[in-house]
């Protein structure tokens, strides 16, 4: 009956809108459409989960289609993937307005599993390699938890620290301690600076390999302030500013040539050099996910 179509998704509502590309009319899916399809898990491309600018968090594959939602509270942002790409943990703020837990979900949406309980206010988690730990900032200090139930809470730092990140390897982690890159053996010894200045630096993010770490670097001239991407070596030498415009945390790709960030409230993809900047669509916190994870249905949205 129609010619070719194609499915047009805002970043920030579930509406798709399909239109016939050889002319004649619209056709509006409506607010609840059937999902494009998906391969199931350990096939396919792999997946950006991203914070929509109003909340909830949302997912769509690498090359920025499929865009759909996994959960409708407002509260819920910086999704983490587990290892496997079967799980997602993320911030969320169902129990008080203002006072974040960690919860877990499967990568459809589905099976919601509450962590931690607050207050104190929990968020950024971050699994280990073997996906049997989660580090998460707990009121500025950074602790590690069983991915499982969140039981054996442990602090591993004073803080005000923020942004755990594990090595590849689960032997150490990366923070931002007092707008510096730091990192420590995973529990919590051997506590060691990389960065020095001269800019305020945060979140970082190692690579898959374990080589480098991304991070954002804040310079502030004259009153102006200027946020870039910036990747280092692991041990803190080698830094190099990107020259793009970068607002809070990026994540790698699986092969390590890419990074996905969010320039305010847009997400891009870029290479590790800087070159062939891609731009996404809305959204903020991005991570991304290991290669091949693809949901087989549509999402229970939470």
């Amino acid at each position: 009956m129609f010619g070719p179509s194609a499915y047009f998704p805002n970043g920030d509502s579930a509406d798709l809108k399909l239109f016939n590309l050889s002319g004649g009319d619209l056709v509006v899916a409506g607010a609840t459409p059937s999902p494009p399809p998906w391969l199931p898990p350990g096939v396919g491309m792999s997946q950006i989960a991203y914070t929509a600018p109003s909340g909830r968090i949302w997912v769509r594959r690498a090359d920025g289609t499929g865009v759909r939602a996994l959960t409708t509270d407002t509260g819920d942002s910086h999704p983490a993937w587990s290892p496997d790409g079967l799980k997602l943990a993320f911030h969320g703020e169902r129990a008080t307005p203002g006072n974040g837990d960690i919860y877990v979900m499967n990568y459809d949406g589905s099976a919601l599993t509450q962590l931690t309980s607050g207050p104190p206010d929990d968020r950024e988690p971050a699994w280990s390699p073997d996906g049997s730990r989660m580090a998460f900032d707990r009121d500025g200090t950074i602790q590690v938890m069983s991915a499982v139930d969140g039981s054996g809470i442990q602090q591993l730092t004073a803080g005000p620290d923020h942004h755990p990140s594990w090595s590849p390897d689960g032997t150490k982690i990366a923070f931002a301690h007092a707008h510096q890159i730091y990192v420590m053996n995973a529990d919590g010894s051997g506590v060691n600076q990389l960065t020095t200045g001269p800019g305020l630096d945060d979140t970082p993010a190692w690579s898959p390999d374990g080589t480098r770490i991304a991070f954002q670097r804040t310079m502030i001239d004259d009153g102006n302030v200027f946020r870039d991407l910036t990747v280092m070596n692991a041990d803190g030498t080698g830094v190099i500013q990107l020259g793009i415009v970068f607002y809070g945390q990026p994540a790698w790709s699986p092969d390590g040539k890419e990074i996905v960030y969010a320039n305010v409230r847009d997400l891009s993809t870029v290479n590790a050099d800087g070159t062939g900047m891609r731009w996404l669509g809305k959204g903020y916190a991005p991570a991304w996910s290991p290669v091949g994870t693809m949901p087989s249905r549509s999402a229970t949205v939470r």
